[in-house]
């Protein structure tokens, strides 16, 4: 994110009335000095961060981890959340999330583990190629069924948490591949703009199936493993069409 990104980010943000974030990732402490100048811009527009989080692969010393520790408590950062879940597990050596919980137990450093319960893992994003590969599929028929009896997908527009990417963009908690820009996320949608957007707020998928149909969209003879994977690969077919800026076709195209 560059510094004019993040000053008008943190001035939208607080203008939406937001007073406090966590700086996630990808990986934070890969650009450790333009965490900083975030932490920084978010102090200047009187945003606190909650935390900071890090799969601690950095952590390879205590020296270092000292610095690290000691440079955020002076941008106003007092914890840390740790990546100790079973994804992170299979890219990071063990052993780098504990030294980094024991160090900042031992300075006083405030920290909690992330461990993500492997039986509540929502399969969304790049996730769903592992959906797919171990769970059976089940027709479209089942699909539309349960597409009948699902609510509107009201919590798109849900500011409880949300994230925002570097270019700015609003990112809906728990469904990637909806682009918006946070300013009219946060100040309202003009109406039409973002026809899938709007289709799966008010309607969920069923609407968006209907929309897709308009499209020439025509479900895929095996069936799909879930009605959120079902979503997905429509809103991979109507990402390929023009006029679904919402839609971010290079999520969609990176997920196969």
């Amino acid at each position: 994110m560059t510094p004019k990104k993040m000053d008008e980010v943190c001035a939208t943000l607080r203008r939406g009335g937001c007073n406090s974030v966590h700086i996630g990732g990808g990986e934070p402490f890969m650009n450790f000095e333009g965490l900083c100048a975030l932490l920084e811009t978010a102090r200047k527009h009187g945003i606190s961060v909650e935390y900071v989080e890090t799969n601690a692969y950095w952590a390879t010393s205590d020296a270092l981890i000292e610095q690290y520790l000691n440079a955020l408590a002076r941008a106003g950062v007092n914890a840390l959340c740790i990546s100790g879940d079973a994804y992170h597990a299979e890219f990071i050596d063990p052993a780098l999330p504990k030294q980094l919980a024991e160090a900042c137990r031992r300075t006083g450093f405030g920290f909690f583990l992330w461990s993500t319960d492997l039986r509540r893992l929502r399969f969304n994003g790049r996730a769903i190629t592992l959906e797919e590969a171990n769970f059976p599929f089940k027709p479209w028929t089942a699909i539309l069924q349960e597409a009948e009896n699902k609510p509107p997908c009201k919590n798109l527009t849900s500011t409880d948490h949300f994230h925002v990417d570097m270019d700015g963009n609003f990112i809906p908690a728990g469904c990637t591949g909806f682009i918006l820009p946070l300013h009219e996320a946060l100040e309202g949608l003009p109406q039409g703009k973002y026809p899938a957007f709007e289709a799966s707020y008010h309607g969920g998928l069923s609407a968006l199936i209907t929309l897709a149909e308009k499209h020439g969209f025509a479900p895929r003879g095996e069936g799909y493993s879930s009605t959120c994977n079902a979503c997905f690969h429509v809103r991979k077919y109507l990402s390929a069409l023009p006029n679904y800026p919402e839609l971010d076709a290079t999520h969609y195209m990176n997920a196969y």
